[in-house]
C-alpha cells in the first residue's frame, strides 16, 4: 500500500448580515442576508452544485435546510427564493455550527431517531454531490517520488508520493486531519481550515464520533495521540486525527 503526503488548499465562505443567528447551542454566529460573493472559491464550488439537475438532490437539499432551521429556533424564511447553491451554503453553515447532541455520547450507533434521520439525509446528499460533482483522485493511481533504486533497495522511495489538491476528493484507506483539542471540528463556517474541510464532506456523523470517543476518554485529546474514525461519507475507509 502506498504512502501518501497530501497537500490541501480549501476555502471556505463567510456571509454577512447586520442581524447574525445564532444556532442553538453552537459555538458561534451565522450571518447571511446579502447576495453571496461569486469571488469566494467555496462559492465558486457551491454554485457549481446548481447544474444538478437532480429533482431527489433538491428534495433532500430543501429537507435538510428545513430540519437544520427548525431545529435552531429560526425561521424558514430564508429558504424562500433561495437558489441551490444558497440554500446548499446554509446546509453547510448550519452543519458547522450545529453540536453533537448528547444522544451521542454513548457511541456513534445510539443516536436519537431524529439525528439518525438527519445524517441519513445529509448522506444522501453527500452521495449525490461525491457521484455527480466531484472527481475522485484514487491513491494508488499517484505517482510515486522515485522508483525502487534497485532490486535490493529498501528504502521505500517507491511508496511515497506528493500530491496536492482537496483532500476530500482523495480515495485512499486512510487520510489524516490536524484537529482541535476538544476534537469536534471547526464551529466557525469563515474558517478556511482543513478541520472544516473534512468535517464538511464527512457529514455530521463525524462530528457524533468524535464527541462519543472525547466522552469516553474524558479529557481533550494530547498532542501526537491520534482519534481513528470511519470516513463517514469520504471517499476513505478511516480518518485519523491527530493533533500536532
Amino acid at each position: 500500500m502506498q504512502e501518501h503526503v497530501v497537500r490541501t488548499s480549501t476555502a471556505h465562505h463567510s456571509l454577512a448580515s447586520p442581524a447574525p443567528l445564532r444556532a442553538s447551542g453552537s459555538h458561534c454566529s451565522i450571518n447571511w442576508s446579502r447576495p453571496l460573493q461569486t469571488k469566494d472559491a467555496h462559492h465558486n464550488a457551491t454554485t457549481a452544485l446548481s447544474s444538478l439537475p437532480s429533482e431527489r438532490y433538491h428534495s433532500v437539499l430543501q429537507s435538510i435546510a428545513s430540519t437544520l432551521l427548525t431545529e435552531a429556533g429560526h425561521s424558514h424564511h430564508y429558504l424562500h427564493d433561495a437558489s441551490v447553491s444558497d440554500m446548499r451554503e446554509m446546509v453547510r453553515q448550519l452543519l458547522v455550527v450545529r453540536g453533537p447532541s448528547e444522544s451521542s455520547s454513548s457511541g456513534g450507533g445510539d443516536n436519537d431517531e431524529g439525528d439518525e434521520e438527519l445524517f441519513r439525509r445529509v448522506d444522501t446528499l453527500l452521495e449525490l454531490e461525491l457521484k455527480s460533482h466531484k472527481t475522485i483522485v484514487s491513491a494508488q493511481e499517484i505517482p510515486t517520488v522515485l522508483p525502487s533504486l534497485s532490486e535490493g533497495d529498501d528504502r521505500g522511495f517507491e511508496q511515497i508520493a506528493l500530491w496536492k489538491g482537496d483532500i476530500t476528493t482523495l480515495k485512499a484507506t486512510a487520510i489524516v486531519n490536524a484537529p482541535n483539542s476538544a476534537p469536534l471540528g471547526c464551529f466557525y463556517p469563515s474558517h478556511k481550515c482543513i478541520d472544516n474541510a473534512i468535517h464538511s464532506m464527512a457529514g455530521p456523523r463525524l462530528r457524533a464520533a468524535c464527541h462519543a470517543i472525547a466522552t469516553r476518554h474524558g479529557h481533550e485529546e494530547p498532542v501526537g495521540h491520534a482519534q481513528i474514525t470511519s470516513g463517514f461519507a469520504l471517499p476513505v475507509a478511516e480518518l485519523h486525527s491527530s493533533l500536532s
